[in-house]
């Protein structure tokens, strides 16, 4: 950890423990590289983190420089339709076995998505939640190629064949 950071982190500890602010007890500090301006602080207790986010707004100051603080809880595990709240593909079913048919089969299935087809170009715009979009395609890819689905080897690289290599033509 650099001087400048960790000055950071002790005047953190130090502002972060004042019981008046609702803090307590800190078991560690991480001021991540990839994320500027940013800390996880891990309490002993985890009634204090409750605490410290229910006080609200929270004014740092480290060497006469003061720091607001936005203040939130560490989620490790993140739902992908919290994170992604919509996705959109389009699929140009003409390339599906059973075409629009194909598509239109998985509506049933996926109550929640919206389908929105092209006929001219025969294409179908697939929206919804990123986890049943992302089932919706999988169904899809399965029906391209069961086998790849099944062995969990891509399409895209099961499409592409292995050439061995030519010896040079030689002139006699």
């Amino acid at each position: 950890m650099d001087k400048e950071a960790e000055d950071r982190s002790t005047g953190w500890r130090e502002k972060v423990e004042l019981k008046r602010h609702g803090g307590g007890e800190i078991s560690s500090i991480t001021l991540p590289k990839s994320v500027t301006g940013c800390a996880l602080i891990t309490f002993e207790h985890s009634e204090v983190a409750q605490r410290v986010i229910q006080y609200g707004k929270h004014i740092l100051s480290v060497d006469d420089k003061k720091f607001e603080l936005t203040v939130s809880l560490f989620c490790k595990e993140v739902d992908p339709d919290e994170v992604f709240l919509c996705i959109a593909v389009t699929v140009d079913y003409s390339r599906l076995p059973l075409g629009k048919v194909a598509i239109s089969s998985l509506k049933q299935c996926f109550p929640d998505v919206h389908f929105s087809f092209m006929a001219r170009e025969e294409l179908c715009d697939i929206k919804g939640r990123y986890s049943e979009v992302q089932a919706l395609i999988s169904h899809l890819l399965n029906l391209i190629d069961p086998q790849a689905s099944a062995e969990g080897t891509p399409v895209r690289e099961k499409a592409v064949q292995k050439t061995e290599p030519v010896a040079p033509f030689q002139e006699q």
